[in-house]
């Protein structure tokens, strides 16, 4: 009776060290199964979130290239030149006539345009 006891108790102990390292078999592969899973998880948002921001930054930039090209394009002027200056009066009946200078014409993108010429002398003889 005593001998079948002990077998009894051996084969427990045995059942049961079995079972304790089939349980820490299946946590070992479960936590690892669990820390892979959230790493893939981590690194899946990492990239994520790092390929909406290029995605934002490329957007963000080419709208920010479309501005500038549009405000270039607003500051371009037509290239005309200036207006030249006003010469002296011509000469009415009988001598000089009495013209005043004429104003400067403003440079522009094409340069100044030239001076005026004197007026005519106008002899009434």
């Amino acid at each position: 009776m005593l001998s079948l006891e002990t077998k009894f108790r051996t084969r427990m102990l045995s059942s049961t060290s079995d079972l304790l390292r089939i349980n820490n078999f299946i946590n070992l592969y479960c936590h690892l199964f669990l820390y892979l899973i959230s790493l893939k998880v981590i690194v899946f948002l990492f990239f994520y979130i790092l390929s909406s921001v290029v995605i934002f930054n490329n957007f963000a930039l080419k709208k920010l290239f479309l501005l500038i090209k549009k405000i270039k394009k607003k500051k371009k002027k037509k290239n005309r030149g200036g207006g030249g200056g006003g010469g002296w009066g011509g000469g009415g009946r009988g001598g000089l006539g009495g013209g005043g200078w004429g104003g400067v014409g403003g440079g522009g993108v094409g340069g100044g345009g030239g001076g005026g010429g004197w007026g005519g002398y106008n002899n009434d003889n």
